[in-house]
């Protein structure tokens, strides 16, 4: 029998929880990740999920990444995902998110972002992202820095 997959839901106070950096990749965590990206590949409507929305307290997210080049999404894991630098343009965002059932609302994000992280293999990457794939990059790192966006 498999075991249904719950998101937190607003008020769950442990989405206002800043998560915890992440030490080693070990098979609990890779449990986590493989819940998320298959949540991702599955759901065509959702571009972004973090560990704290199925209730991991861990400084990770998953995203479909746009490439321009190959015009499709490519799914990315993002380990303690730091934003280095962002423009000063923002651009306006209509967002929604898993954790505020039924709701959206438009919010200001930075129109380039440049983040570093880990990814599944431990390798430390640096990159630049723009406008949509920065806007859901952004809405990830709220949640796991304890922000959601419509309150």
């Amino acid at each position: 029998m498999k075991k249904k997959i719950f998101f937190l839901n607003w008020p769950n106070l442990l989405l206002r929880k800043k998560s915890k950096i992440i030490k080693k990749i070990d098979n609990q965590f890779l449990k986590v990740f493989l819940i998320m990206q298959k949540i991702l590949k599955k759901n065509a409507k959702i571009l972004g999920i973090s560990s704290i929305q199925i209730g991991v307290r861990i400084k990770m997210f998953v995203a479909k990444i746009y490439n321009e080049e190959k015009k499709r999404y490519f799914v990315e894991i993002f380990i303690n995902p730091k934003i280095i630098k962002e423009s000063n343009q923002e651009i306006n965002s209509i967002e929604s998110c898993l954790s505020i059932y039924g709701k959206s609302g438009i919010k200001y994000r930075k129109k380039i972002i440049l983040i570093s992280y880990f990814d599944i293999n431990k390798k430390k990457k640096t990159k630049i992202f723009k406008n949509n794939n920065a806007i859901c990059l952004q809405h990830e790192m709220d949640h796991i820095n304890g922000i959601l966006w419509i309150y």
